[in-house]
Protein backbone atom coordinates (compact mmCIF):
# COMPACT_ATOMS: atom_id res chain seq x y z
CA UNK A 1 0.00 0.00 0.00
CA UNK A 2 3.17 2.17 0.41
CA UNK A 3 1.47 5.36 1.91
CA UNK A 4 -1.83 5.08 -0.02
CA UNK A 5 -5.18 4.67 1.59
CA UNK A 6 -6.87 1.84 1.82
CA UNK A 7 -9.36 1.86 -1.29
CA UNK A 8 -12.88 2.96 -0.33
CA UNK A 9 -14.58 -0.06 -1.55
CA UNK A 10 -13.97 -3.97 -0.73
CA UNK A 11 -12.72 -6.36 -3.76
CA UNK A 12 -14.41 -9.14 -3.68
CA UNK A 13 -12.68 -12.16 -5.45
CA UNK A 14 -14.61 -15.50 -5.74
CA UNK A 15 -12.64 -18.70 -5.32
CA UNK A 16 -12.03 -20.62 -7.83
CA UNK A 17 -11.88 -24.74 -8.30
CA UNK A 18 -9.81 -26.54 -5.54
CA UNK A 19 -7.25 -28.73 -6.92
CA UNK A 20 -6.44 -31.92 -5.38
CA UNK A 21 -3.22 -32.86 -4.66
CA UNK A 22 -1.97 -36.40 -4.10
CA UNK A 23 -0.12 -35.27 -0.87
CA UNK A 24 -3.57 -34.24 0.67
CA UNK A 25 -5.34 -37.50 -0.81
CA UNK A 26 -4.62 -39.22 2.59
CA UNK A 27 -5.22 -38.70 6.04
CA UNK A 28 -2.44 -37.83 8.43
CA UNK A 29 -2.85 -40.67 10.80
CA UNK A 30 -0.14 -42.35 13.41
CA UNK A 31 -1.87 -45.66 13.66
CA UNK A 32 -0.36 -47.59 10.81
CA UNK A 33 -3.33 -49.91 10.53
CA UNK A 34 -5.36 -47.06 10.51
CA UNK A 35 -3.82 -45.41 7.89
CA UNK A 36 -3.42 -49.00 6.16
CA UNK A 37 -7.63 -49.03 6.40
CA UNK A 38 -7.56 -45.47 4.99
CA UNK A 39 -5.28 -45.54 1.95
CA UNK A 40 -7.40 -49.32 1.11
CA UNK A 41 -10.72 -47.31 1.38
CA UNK A 42 -9.47 -44.37 -1.10
CA UNK A 43 -7.60 -46.86 -3.30
CA UNK A 44 -11.21 -48.27 -3.84
CA UNK A 45 -13.57 -46.16 -3.36
CA UNK A 46 -14.80 -46.94 -7.27
CA UNK A 47 -15.39 -50.52 -6.39
CA UNK A 48 -18.45 -51.25 -3.47
CA UNK A 49 -16.45 -52.41 -0.75
CA UNK A 50 -17.68 -52.28 2.31
CA UNK A 51 -16.48 -52.79 6.27
CA UNK A 52 -15.60 -56.47 5.67
CA UNK A 53 -13.72 -56.07 2.79
CA UNK A 54 -11.72 -53.71 5.23
CA UNK A 55 -11.26 -55.95 7.68
CA UNK A 56 -10.54 -58.43 5.52
CA UNK A 57 -7.44 -56.25 3.80
CA UNK A 58 -6.09 -55.45 7.27
CA UNK A 59 -6.31 -58.67 9.23
CA UNK A 60 -7.54 -56.59 12.25
CA UNK A 61 -10.85 -57.81 14.18
CA UNK A 62 -14.21 -55.79 12.65
CA UNK A 63 -14.08 -54.69 16.68
CA UNK A 64 -10.48 -53.10 16.19
CA UNK A 65 -11.33 -51.15 13.54
CA UNK A 66 -14.56 -49.51 14.35
CA UNK A 67 -12.84 -48.88 17.89
CA UNK A 68 -9.86 -47.23 15.58
CA UNK A 69 -11.79 -45.07 13.65
CA UNK A 70 -13.90 -44.04 16.05
CA UNK A 71 -10.93 -42.77 18.23
CA UNK A 72 -9.05 -41.04 15.60
CA UNK A 73 -11.57 -40.17 13.24
CA UNK A 74 -14.28 -39.50 15.07
CA UNK A 75 -17.16 -42.08 12.80
CA UNK A 76 -17.48 -45.73 11.90
CA UNK A 77 -15.74 -46.88 9.06
CA UNK A 78 -19.21 -47.06 7.07
CA UNK A 79 -19.70 -43.29 7.71
CA UNK A 80 -16.10 -42.99 5.82
CA UNK A 81 -16.32 -44.85 3.24
CA UNK A 82 -19.30 -43.11 2.73
CA UNK A 83 -18.21 -39.68 3.02
CA UNK A 84 -15.33 -40.36 0.60
CA UNK A 85 -17.96 -42.13 -1.83
CA UNK A 86 -19.64 -38.89 -1.46
CA UNK A 87 -16.83 -36.48 -1.83
CA UNK A 88 -16.04 -38.15 -5.29
CA UNK A 89 -19.80 -37.59 -6.22
CA UNK A 90 -19.39 -34.23 -5.87
CA UNK A 91 -16.35 -33.58 -8.02
CA UNK A 92 -18.15 -35.73 -10.21
CA UNK A 93 -21.39 -33.61 -10.31
CA UNK A 94 -19.46 -30.06 -10.49
CA UNK A 95 -17.45 -31.34 -13.32
CA UNK A 96 -17.34 -30.38 -17.03
CA UNK A 97 -18.77 -33.96 -18.30
CA UNK A 98 -22.25 -34.81 -17.39
CA UNK A 99 -22.46 -38.28 -15.83
CA UNK A 100 -26.47 -39.83 -15.07
CA UNK A 101 -26.71 -39.85 -11.36
CA UNK A 102 -26.49 -44.09 -12.38
CA UNK A 103 -23.10 -43.70 -13.25
CA UNK A 104 -21.76 -41.39 -11.00
CA UNK A 105 -22.99 -44.14 -8.59
CA UNK A 106 -21.36 -46.66 -9.73
CA UNK A 107 -17.98 -44.57 -10.37
CA UNK A 108 -17.66 -44.10 -6.33
CA UNK A 109 -18.85 -48.00 -5.47
CA UNK A 110 -22.44 -47.62 -5.06
CA UNK A 111 -24.52 -50.09 -7.32
CA UNK A 112 -27.76 -49.09 -6.09
CA UNK A 113 -28.58 -45.44 -7.04
CA UNK A 114 -31.39 -44.70 -5.25
CA UNK A 115 -29.33 -45.96 -1.90
CA UNK A 116 -26.82 -43.50 -3.55
CA UNK A 117 -29.55 -40.44 -3.89
CA UNK A 118 -30.49 -41.05 -0.17
CA UNK A 119 -26.88 -41.33 0.85
CA UNK A 120 -25.99 -37.70 -0.66
CA UNK A 121 -28.82 -36.11 0.53
CA UNK A 122 -27.99 -37.32 4.17
CA UNK A 123 -24.68 -36.16 4.10
CA UNK A 124 -24.54 -32.99 1.60
CA UNK A 125 -28.07 -32.10 2.79
CA UNK A 126 -29.56 -31.16 -0.35
CA UNK A 127 -30.04 -34.06 -3.42
CA UNK A 128 -27.61 -35.14 -6.29
CA UNK A 129 -29.63 -32.80 -8.70
CA UNK A 130 -29.93 -29.65 -6.37
CA UNK A 131 -26.16 -30.10 -5.72
CA UNK A 132 -25.05 -29.98 -9.62
CA UNK A 133 -27.77 -27.30 -10.21
CA UNK A 134 -26.28 -25.05 -7.75
CA UNK A 135 -22.81 -25.78 -8.54
CA UNK A 136 -23.79 -24.81 -12.49
CA UNK A 137 -25.34 -21.94 -10.79
CA UNK A 138 -21.80 -20.88 -9.31
CA UNK A 139 -19.90 -21.71 -12.22
CA UNK A 140 -22.28 -19.15 -14.42
CA UNK A 141 -21.81 -16.83 -11.65
CA UNK A 142 -18.09 -16.89 -11.84
CA UNK A 143 -17.73 -16.13 -15.56
CA UNK A 144 -20.80 -12.69 -15.29
CA UNK A 145 -18.28 -11.55 -12.79
CA UNK A 146 -15.12 -11.86 -14.94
Amino acid sequence: MDGESPPKEDLVLLPGKVIKRGSSDVLNVDNPELKKAVQFIQDNISEPIGVNDVVEFTSISRRTIECMFAEHLGRTPYDFISEIRITRAKQLLGGKDVLSLSQIARTCGMTNTRRFKATFEKIVGMTPVQFREAEATKILHRRVAQ
